[in-house]
């Protein structure tokens, strides 16, 4: 059947209980008109729990589809500072690429190709799934159309004109997200994916957003994730001893909830009752 998905939503304040039960009676009803049978939403909220969610029926799940934690780095300070927090082998690296010869540049749409090539390299030889190359086009192409809301960057690095790599960066409101990634097995000692998350920050802090968010990291206490971080290569491990190195605050949303509708009930009874007739 069908299901209503909201990432990182909705846009509510949650301490104004009247603005919430208001934005959710609109939501239910919308669910409603359109015959969906479950809500999922996970909130851009930091904590454990939200109660009033729980007023209103719906129910923590321990899955999750958008990053349960992630590592932010506040750009409000000076680059000096910023790069003063982060971990000495991550500035050494960053300035290391510099002296070698990397070059990082800003591209919009028409770098696609390039950036997807990179993508295709890094999921063969890391082993994830990624989308087709329209995806990408179309995640950039429509923040075009809405650049009152959004920005959007694909920065590449080159080492004598052979990209190494790269990353997508979607801007919106305060906060800079670091959302794709790729990188060539060549010239690994360049350190290029250093240089161009710094490149990344550096052109967040020039547009004006206050915070780059590494979107996503192993969801784990902080203790956890310093005591295994050396151990482990599953899953997010691996981007995690990378993106610990900037020197971010590793935050935690407050997690997935759902709400079945009145449709999916009522879908539920007649199967119950469907099952004891053919009984």
């Amino acid at each position: 059947g069908k299901y209503i998905y909201i990432p990182r939503g909705p846009v509510v304040n949650w301490e104004n209980k009247d603005h919430v039960y208001k934005i959710f009676f609109e939501l239910e009803k919308f669910a409603k008109a359109n015959r969906a049978q479950i809500i999922l939403i996970e909130p851009e909220f930091l904590g454990n729990e939200l109660p009033i969610l729980e007023e209103l029926n719906y129910s923590k799940t321990d899955q999750s589809i958008q990053p349960a934690r992630t590592i932010v780095v506040d750009l409000r300070d000076s680059l000096e500072e910023i790069m003063q927090r982060m971990k000495q082998k991550t500035r050494y690296n960053i300035r290391l690429a510099s002296r070698k010869g990397v070059i990082v540049k800003q591209h919009g749409i028409e770098a696609i190709d390039i950036f997807y090539t990179l993508l295709l390299e890094t999921s063969d030889r890391d082993r994830f799934g990624i989308h087709a190359k329209k995806y990408y086009e179309d995640l950039i192409q429509q923040s075009l159309e809405l650049s009152e809301f959004y920005k959007t960057v694909i920065l590449i690095a080159y080492f004598d004109d052979q990209p190494l790599a790269g990353a997508c960066i979607l801007a919106f409101g305060e906060t800079a997200y670091y959302l794709y990634g790729a990188s060539s097995s060549k010239y690994k000692n360049k350190m290029a994916s250093h240089l161009v998350q710094f490149e990344a920050m550096k052109w967040a802090k020039e547009q004006g957003y206050k915070y780059y968010d590494f979107w996503g990291i192993p969801d784990y206490s902080e203790s956890a994730l310093e005591d295994n971080f050396q151990k482990r290569n599953d899953g997010l491990w691996g981007v995690y001893r990378f993106k610990r190195g900037f020197g971010g605050e590793v935050i935690k949303y407050v997690g997935m909830y759902e709400k079945s509708t009145k449709i999916a009930t009522l879908i539920k009874k007649i199967y119950v009752l469907w099952d004891s007739y053919r009984r």
